[in-house]
């Protein structure tokens, strides 16, 4: 029959597509077990098992005392589990400012408009060690993030802040400051701390000054700093909440700054409780986007869940 693919031909398109098939499925696989192995760790971390042998433990021994524990313990950990399977594995959110610049938003000027969306990975938070003197254990396992990791922290002394932050210190690490003919250790992280700090780090003294001559412009400066500091003391009530951070009386609008640059040199290291997730695809526009370098072990944990994800978001 004219128009016909020969029989090899024929074999070959079967053979690709069932080869594609497979890789699919495989794909979908190895997201689900991955989804289900971080689901058992978000659980454990929300059951409290008690026990006498000191030491670290397995996931395997950890999900065993779960389970030969209490009828309540093994239904928060069951409810818990499928709690977390039924939701995605990352988010998407937007970020504002320039903290992050070059690497993210590197074409926003202001510290105050929003620019890329980015798809963030959640992490679990099953870590630490065992409390010997409570009885209490919690399981340490692979640390959250790693050197190089872009993840998003909260704000330590403010958990209503949260921050896209670079990982540049684990646990065991000294910081040391570098002096002329000596250098001198500040501070070794323990287990289960991470120091982060953005990537933009001109100094600030720019920005302000910056933010100054822009609102001398707009007219929203006073000449008097004194009259600035007492509208930056006024609570923000009525309409004025909602003011863009550009349209805020000045020195409310380096407040804001200061708080937007914050970092491990501001609020010390932050711990697993403070990681919410790690940036694994910036979207600039819908040409404009591709995946975020962190450290190649992250990249290679988050291969398979970025894909099956970005296909959910349209991305690919």
């Amino acid at each position: 029959m004219r128009g016909a693919l020969p029989c090899r031909h024929q074999s070959f398109v079967k053979l690709r597509a069932g080869t594609l098939i497979m890789a699919t499925l495989l794909r979908r696989a190895l997201y689900w077990s991955l989804r289900f192995r971080d689901a058992l760790e978000v659980s454990l971390a929300s059951v409290q098992i008690s026990t006498e042998t000191a030491g670290t433990t397995s996931l395997f021994r950890a999900l065993f005392q779960v389970w030969r524990g209490a009828p309540a313990q093994r239904k928060v950990f069951v409810e818990t589990v499928l709690d977390e399977m039924s939701k995605p594995a990352s988010f998407v959110a937007t970020l504002t400012g320039n903290s992050m610049a070059p690497t993210l938003n590197a074409h926003v000027t202001s510290p105050f408009r929003p620019g890329e969306r980015l798809v963030i990975r959640r992490l679990s938070r099953w870590t630490g060690s065992m409390d010997t003197v409570r009885g209490e254990v919690t399981f340490y396992r692979r640390p959250l993030a790693y050197r190089g990791d872009i993840v998003v922290v909260k704000d330590p002394e403010d958990g209503s802040r949260r921050f896209v932050r670079r990982v540049v210190a684990l646990e065991g690490d000294e910081l040391v400051r570098d002096e002329e003919e000596t250098s001198q250790a500040l501070l070794r992280l323990e287990r289960g701390q991470y120091w982060v700090l953005r990537d933009n780090d001109n100094p600030i003294e720019e920005d302000i000054q910056l933010l100054r001559e822009r609102a001398l412009e707009a007219g929203t400066a006073s000449a008097d700093p004194q009259a600035n500091a007492q509208k930056a003391d006024a609570p923000n009530v009525g309409s004025g909440a909602a003011l863009p951070a550009e349209r805020l009386p000045l020195a409310q609008q380096i407040n804001l700054l200061r708080i937007l640059r914050r970092d491990s040199r501001d609020f010390g290291p932050v711990t697993s409780d403070h990681i919410i997730g790690r940036v694994i695809y910036a979207i600039r526009n819908e040409v404009d986007h591709g995946r975020v370098r962190n450290s190649g072990l992250s990249m290679m944990r988050d291969d398979v869940i970025l894909a099956v994800e970005l296909q959910q978001l349209g991305m690919c």
